[in-house]
């Protein structure tokens, strides 16, 4: 049951650590002035990238997998050899703080530089060659391995005390943002990636993806506007040959009262016949001259 609950552990750290590096790497190692959406959206995705990359950082993931499950598993039975020794492995005691401490983890990053130096890199069957191309497998599973198997102590046990794990989490998270990076930390050289291709060929396909929808989404815009301003160019031809076809018809009933015979009289004959009638009825001043008498009355 221990070491089932080791295991899960064991994937949990796993996740957590390649999300810190993915994040770390994204905001602070490259510091970009752009980021595609799907950087920032799909963790889900980068995280098992990730697990790739540190995998297949000496050129086979299979192999890597080995070296990480092996790492693990060797600093979880290491854990175990304290209680063989004294009190149980779970328990409070200085011996089993001893053996739950991630030991190997420092000794092998402090000594990577010289193991690096020692390999011969022309030589692919040479054993410290290949542990030298692994040593981000190894070194991760050398870590996780140690996390893991102290918060199993804890969670089953609840002896030990769980701020020994925190301090060694915080510390072990830190040194690992730069582990997963293959970034050298305090000038110290850490184990990096020689041959992983995972990640850059992933946001390569996201980015070009992205691009393709942004030219997809521009060329809809342009042709929904430009159907717009066919629309609108039809509708304004449509109406000015509507006004012009009524112009001509106009035009047409007009010669044709022309054309059919009627006499037309000018404007000006009018007004002379109407000025004429009106002088011809007009009244003469002296058809108001009356006498005074007239008005006067008579007196019988």
């Amino acid at each position: 049951m221990e070491f089932i609950l080791f295991l899960i552990f064991l994937i949990l750290h796993l996740a957590i650590f390649a999300s810190l590096s993915y994040l770390s790497r994204l905001l602070f190692f490259e510091k970009k002035d752009e980021y595609h959406r799907e950087e920032i959206t799909s963790l889900g995705r980068a995280v098992p990238i990730e697990i790739l990359r540190v995998l297949e950082s000496g050129g086979n993931a299979i192999l890597g997998l080995a070296f990480f499950f092996l790492s693990a598993l060797f600093v979880f039975l290491w854990a175990m050899l304290g209680g063989a020794i004294g009190s149980p492995h779970y328990t409070h005691s200085i011996g089993n703080y001893f053996f739950h401490f991630p030991l190997f983890f420092f000794a092998f990053i402090f000594s990577y530089s010289f193991l690096k130096s020692a390999a011969q890199d022309d030589n692919p069957q040479d054993p410290l060659s290949i542990l030298s191309n692994y040593g981000q497998a190894i070194a991760t599973g050398l870590s996780i391995g140690s996390l893991s198997k102290i918060l199993t102590s804890y969670g089953s046990y609840h002896e030990m005390y769980f701020f020994f794990y925190f301090v060694l989490l915080v510390l072990i998270s830190f040194i690992s943002a730069y582990l997963w990076n293959g970034r050298s930390l305090f000038g110290l050289e850490m184990p990096g990636s020689t041959g992983s291709n995972w990640e850059a060929d992933s946001w390569q396909q996201d980015a070009e993806s992205y691009e393709e929808e942004e030219n997809f989404a521009d060329n809809t815009n342009s042709s929904d506007s430009a159907d717009d301003t066919y629309e609108s160019n039809s509708f304004t031809l449509e109406s000015s040959n509507n006004d012009s076809s009524d112009d001509q018809n106009d035009l047409d009933y007009g010669s044709d009262d022309l054309t059919s015979g009627d006499s037309y009289e000018p404007e000006s004959d009018l007004d002379n016949s109407n000025s004429d009638s009106i002088n011809g009825n007009s009244l003469d001043s002296s058809d108001f001259d009356l006498e005074w008498d007239d008005f006067v009355e008579k007196q019988d």
